[in-house]
């Protein structure tokens, strides 16, 4: 084999890209866990009959959804020491796709809740439990069965989006594979080998919706 050949520059960082794809994975699944805790507590609040209560959740979630998270990032990682909190970049990253998958998560939710119908609200209610009791036992329940897929695809989404926690310097497969780029000036194979690192959670994941959506589909 000649000493100069296509693919080079990956295998011989190979090691620091598998270090990153590792990173990738790891902030994406734990970003999505404390994003699903955040997006149940935001749907709850949306749901409750406190008007005041539903206003502020409504709130956090516009603000969180609609500013970009290349701003968000940059605020936690850059902002935040201005008044005495600092960070690391992991978990600046990790903060920032919580919240961002977390208002995404909500929304969701209670689409999810509003599709099993007041009914069965109703039924909750006459039986004695309070209206959170049966958030919890009655409605929660059916509503994730129904967003199972959606919640899929979040999951999808945030690996994707991870790759903007390049920016902060989390070294994840995005952030690697620049460092690797600028060192070699090889950027085709670098960041052709960066796609299949994301090809690889992404395409599965993706398959794995569609299954879901079908197969709940048919139980329905």
């Amino acid at each position: 084999m000649s000493a100069d050949y296509l693919g080079k520059a990956v295998v011989e960082h190979l090691p620091e890209l598998l270090v990153g794809f590792r990173t990738t994975v790891v902030l994406s699944i734990l970003s999505m866990g404390l994003g699903l805790a955040l997006g149940t507590v935001l749907a709850v609040l949306r749901l409750l009959p406190v008007a005041v209560v539903r206003v502020v959740a409504r709130l956090v979630i516009e603000f969180f959804r609609n500013v970009p998270i290349l701003i968000q990032f940059f605020f936690y990682y850059f902002g935040l020491p201005r008044i005495g909190i600092s960070l690391s970049a992991f978990a600046c990253g990790l903060l920032g796709l919580s919240l961002y998958s977390g208002v995404y998560i909500a929304e969701a939710l209670r689409a999810g809740v509003l599709a099993v119908g007041h009914g069965q609200m109703e039924t909750a209610l006459a039986s004695g439990l309070s209206r959170l009791q049966a958030l919890r036992h009655v409605v929660l329940p059916q509503a994730v069965r129904i967003v199972i897929p959606p919640l899929t695809n979040l999951l999808v989404f945030t690996i994707k989006t991870s790759a903007v926690a390049s920016a902060i310097t989390v070294e994840e497969v995005m952030y690697v594979s620049e460092v690797v780029e600028s060192a070699t000036f090889r950027t085709f194979e670098v960041f052709t080998a960066a796609a299949v690192f994301y090809l690889l959670l992404t395409i599965p994941l993706g398959g794995a919706s569609r299954w879901l959506e079908r197969r709940l589909a048919l139980r329905r």
